[in-house]
């Protein structure tokens, strides 16, 4: 999350229009440190797999700490990732 940074599956948020993709290069290498943090309190950057289900903003300063990671939906338009999780979501 741009605002909240790391967050668990049952964290309830309030809505917010913060985004990476209009944060400086600063705020989001910044945000990327906060994130790889707590990352590292909640898992192994190592040995763990993690799948990316977010733009490059808000993988671009994470991915060269973690070994394993796959993104699923590189390369899809909005619209397709939005369809692409509806799918998988309904399933």
């Amino acid at each position: 999350s741009a605002e909240y940074g790391l967050l668990k599956p049952d964290d309830v948020i309030s809505p917010y229009e913060k985004t990476l993709k209009t944060m400086k290069t600063l705020e989001r290498s910044a945000w990327a440190g906060n994130v790889l943090s707590r990352l590292r309190q909640e898992a192994d950057l190592q040995e763990d797999k993690f799948i990316f289900l977010a733009g490059a903003p808000y993988r671009e300063n994470l991915v060269r700490h973690i070994r394993h990671y796959e993104v699923p939906m590189e390369g899809l338009s909005f619209g397709r990732q939005l369809r692409w999780l509806t799918e998988r979501v309904s399933a």
